[in-house]
């Protein structure tokens, strides 16, 4: 169960504004017919008349998307599957490939794997990118996290600015929810504009890490609620908020990126400057990270 927030820790702070700049790539997907320009936008309409700070705002709402990971295979209406070599980014050891993951029994599993391949040694997992983009709402990932082997995974659930093949960095990520395996039992919300990586937005809010007990032996539920006004993240109930984030007084591109377009991403990362922090255990391998489902919702 959630314990609570733990102090604020500058250090990882920090190395979560420069892993924007280094975590994301320009890769090939696995659906070469797929392009960024084809995905389909689920818009949360707020009106000015709307109240989004009342306490009642997110009571009623509407499932306006969702991917429920049911059946024996993935929809491939909804995700395209990264398919890259290692190396690149922050310098990842994994290979993206279509052969890490799996939808069985209700959820989608994403695998970690180490490999013996003409007498070379290869690391794999994967990475999903939604089919959908999103702007306002309430977003939700239950997961589980990979069971606690040791040093080296990098896990997310998180969003990535629908502009950033085109415009790189400025685009914007949300991280729902990122979990190093080097630090058990923790996870970081995050929001991370250009400014942000250029440390040039002195008046951004700082949170520390999560405490989750059960972080690595039961899922658990890591959201969102997104307006033009606010980023506020929580965690397994609505009402358990982690992280407020306020759209600045004087709002632009580069410290607010929020009120454009994002999509979802799902992945599991191994070492590199940021999972493999501190070393990356053999005993990691193999290892699954598990999705039961994604929803959107909208309210009323």
């Amino acid at each position: 169960m959630l314990n609570k927030i733990l102090g604020k820790n500058y250090m990882i702070l920090s190395l979560l504004i420069l892993t924007i700049a280094v975590g994301c790539n320009k890769s090939e997907n696995g659906d070469t017919s797929f392009k960024d320009e084809d995905r389909v936008l689920v818009e949360n309409i707020i009106l000015e008349s709307d109240d989004v700070n009342a306490e009642d705002f997110w009571d009623d709402t509407t499932l306006a998307w969702s991917d429920e990971f049911n059946g024996n295979e993935l929809n491939e209406d909804n995700w395209v599957v990264e398919i890259y070599e290692g190396g690149q980014g922050n310098t990842e050891l994994q290979d993206y490939t279509d052969e890490n993951y799996e939808v069985s029994n209700g959820t989608l599993k994403i695998y970690a794997k180490k490999e013996i391949e003409n007498n070379v040694e290869r690391v794999t997992s994967s990475r999903l990118n939604s089919k959908f983009k999103f702007k306002y709402g309430r977003i939700e990932y239950r997961v589980k996290l990979p069971s606690e082997k040791g040093n080296g995974l990098w896990v997310k659930t998180w969003l990535l600015g629908s502009e950033f093949r085109a415009i790189g960095n400025e685009a914007g990520t949300i991280d729902v929810m990122r979990y190093f395996s080097h630090l058990p039992n923790q996870i970081i919300s995050a929001i991370i504009s250009i400014d942000d990586i250029n440390d040039t937005n002195p008046n951004r809010e700082n949170y520390g890490p999560i405490l989750i007990d059960s972080a690595e032996e039961e899922f658990h539920i890591y959201g969102m609620l997104w307006t033009s006004s606010y980023i506020k993240f929580y965690v397994d109930d609505i009402n358990n908020i982690t992280n407020t984030y306020n759209r600045p007084t004087v709002a632009t591109n580069g410290n607010w990126p929020f009120d454009n377009s994002f999509y979802a991403v799902l992945n599991m990362a191994v070492g590199g400057e940021f999972g493999g922090a501190e070393g990356v255990d053999e005993a990691i391998f193999p290892n699954v990270f598990e999705v039961d489902y994604i929803r959107v919702y909208h309210p009323n």
